[in-house]
């Protein structure tokens, strides 16, 4: 797997990134970068590996409109969703706040309520700021949905499970005549 680097801000090299890494350092088509096997420094723009980064990047401000077919006459460029907005730098405007982790609730309803499924949620709420601080803003909030899912729900089972226990012990104590 390939090694980027690029120059950076007061003309820093920054990497190595693998491609994936790069989506998320904000460069543009000028931004000079160097992989093993290159001879000199060039723009990103012009390398063909990295021209992926700014093909899918609409003007600033704008929406993306759903083209039946797009991802099969485009492969190796992401489709952003239906309705999507850009920013300038071409990733997706973030939500104007950070989604909830439900990570405390999570830990509650695992040692309170229902074990396994609240150790899913756990997991998925320990992935919401990290995606949150990739910039994947999508899949963060998606995290943060599961978490809230399953936190939820294993605490309808706990509660539910309680309810039927208590409903047992009170049949209990009527037919050993207390």
């Amino acid at each position: 797997m390939k090694k980027y680097y690029y120059i950076g801000a007061q003309n820093t090299q920054k990497g190595p990134y693998t491609l994936e890494e790069m989506r998320g350092e904000g460069i543009t088509p000028q931004t000079l970068v160097w992989y093993e096997g290159m001879s000199d420094w060039k723009p990103a723009g012009e390398t063909e590996e990295l021209r992926c980064l700014f093909a899918s990047v609409p003007p600033a401000g704008g929406t993306y409109q759903s083209t039946p077919g797009y991802a099969a006459q485009q492969p190796g460029i992401p489709v952003p969703p239906a309705g999507a907005t850009f920013n300038q730098a071409g990733g997706s405007t973030p939500p104007q706040t950070r989604p909830d982790s439900w990570l405390v609730w999570s830990i509650l309803s695992t040692i309170l309520c229902c074990l396994p499924l609240g150790i899913v949620a756990i997991i998925y709420a320990t992935k919401v700021d990290k995606l949150w601080d990739m910039h994947d803003y999508a899949g963060a909030v998606k995290a943060a949905q599961q978490a809230k899912t399953f936190t939820l729900i294993g605490a309808g089972v706990g509660l539910l499970g309680g309810i039927i226990y208590f409903i047992l012990i009170m049949v209990g104590a009527m037919a050993g005549g207390f």
